[in-house]
């Protein structure tokens, strides 16, 4: 597990027991940065390379599997550009106070603020972002976001971990997985980059970087074309280096796939995924969509992998390690707590995972479930999910 997500995790939820939030200053960050290397330093050269190492643990896990969505009631609330039309920054932290007071109660982390700035409008997902086309009011409105999550938790609130994306140049949907942004170093800084510097400023947990490729053409840029994922001129000279960005990065769902078109690209070769070592050293710290290691088998000789790199991103001071959750009974409902093979104490659990065809047994079902470390109390056994009875006493 890299160096990058414990520090989403300590940022947040490991320090509201003790008392209101304090602000996000750079002695916050070095003391949440001391914490999470005392906890990476105390992992095997393989779990430090495994992504795998905290998947089993708590509510670590895809939010539909782990029940995550029954809540009850939520409001209606307007979009991220209904909020940026308003041009309204206390509106905008009101909004985000609320929503923060209802993400937080059950320890999620949210996959938001979307931030990219407006520059097309045909872009289909420009409802998702709070900058419009302004990048000064996005870093305004990102801003009031990120200090209004913060303060939730003079309520005994835990704020959500944030994720801050898409990063980077994502302004268009069409070929979104093969175009290429050509950008000079001073428009980054200039238009793409201020409201994700708001966030970091504001001690964002994550970034979410993009499925597009990226070209840096000036600067201190390389002029390498890669994926936004496996870019070091935008990940760890721009972001980490410049911003000075300690959180993790993670990736946007897939992004990391070469595709068509761009499999040419840093790191990549037709149909297969961007190789494991070019993605992470370029910064990168967390593929998604699984709980898994980068694509390419990096788990198979990840103890022989970190020593031959000498688990380079420890070294160099630049990741934490991964969310984990304690499964104490303070998570959401939905959170597995049982032993080491998923079953729950009495033996039994509900699951929930997808059934593939009319003939799969229920004990394929059990397994499945078993096996992903999914199962649910027997009391939200409703609807699809399948009971799994057990044969502990």
């Amino acid at each position: 597990m890299t160096l990058a997500g414990v520090l989403a995790a300590l940022g947040l939820s490991g320090h509201v027991a003790f008392g209101e939030l304090a602000p996000f200053t750079p002695a916050v960050s070095d003391k949440l940065w001391q914490e999470a290397g005392d906890i990476v330093s105390g992992m095997s050269p393989g779990e430090q390379a495994s992504e795998r190492y905290a998947c089993a643990t708590g509510n670590w896990g895809d939010s539909g599997i782990l029940d995550q969505w029954d809540q009850g009631r939520s409001p209606c609330w307007p979009s991220s550009l209904n909020m940026a039309a308003s041009w309204d920054v206390e509106l905008m932290a009101r909004w985000a106070s609320e929503t923060a007071a209802e993400f937080g109660p059950a320890n999620r982390g949210q996959l938001g603020p979307g931030m990219n700035v407006a520059r097309f409008a045909w872009n289909g997902r420009l409802g998702e972002y709070h900058s419009g086309e302004d990048p000064h009011l996005g870093a305004k409105f990102i801003e009031a976001m990120m200090r209004a999550y913060r303060e939730v938790s003079r309520h005994g609130v835990t704020p959500p971990l944030q994720v801050a994306k898409h990063f980077i140049a994502n302004s268009i949907e069409n070929s979104r997985t093969s175009i290429t942004a050509h950008v000079d170093e001073r428009t980054l800084f200039e238009v793409y980059y201020p409201p994700f510097v708001a966030a970091v400023e504001g001690g964002v947990s994550a970034i979410m970087c993009s499925y597009n490729l990226v070209q840096c053409t000036s600067g201190r840029c390389s002029g390498v074309r890669a994926y936004a994922c496996a870019n070091d001129d935008v990940l760890n000279k721009h972001l980490r280096d410049i911003m000075g960005f300690r959180g993790m990065v993670m990736s946007d769902w897939d992004a990391t796939k070469c595709q068509p078109g761009a499999d040419h690209s840093e790191g990549c070769r037709p149909g297969a995924y961007v190789a494991a070592d070019v993605a992470a050293a370029a910064g990168l710290d967390l593929e998604m969509p699984a709980c898994q290691t980068f694509r390419g088998g990096s788990h198979v000789n990840a103890e022989q992998r970190a020593r031959h790199t000498e688990w380079a991103y420890l070294a160099a001071g630049r990741r934490m390690g991964g969310r984990r959750l304690s499964g104490d009974g303070k998570g959401p409902r939905g959170a597995l707590r049982g032993n080491s093979t998923g079953r729950r104490l009495d033996g039994g659990f509900c699951c929930y995972w997808p059934q593939k065809g009319p003939s799969i047994t229920t004990a394929e079902i059990c397994r499945t479930c078993t096996s992903k470390t999914v199962g649910q109390p027997r009391e939200w056994c409703h609807g699809a999910g399948t009971w799994c009875a057990g044969d502990d006493p």
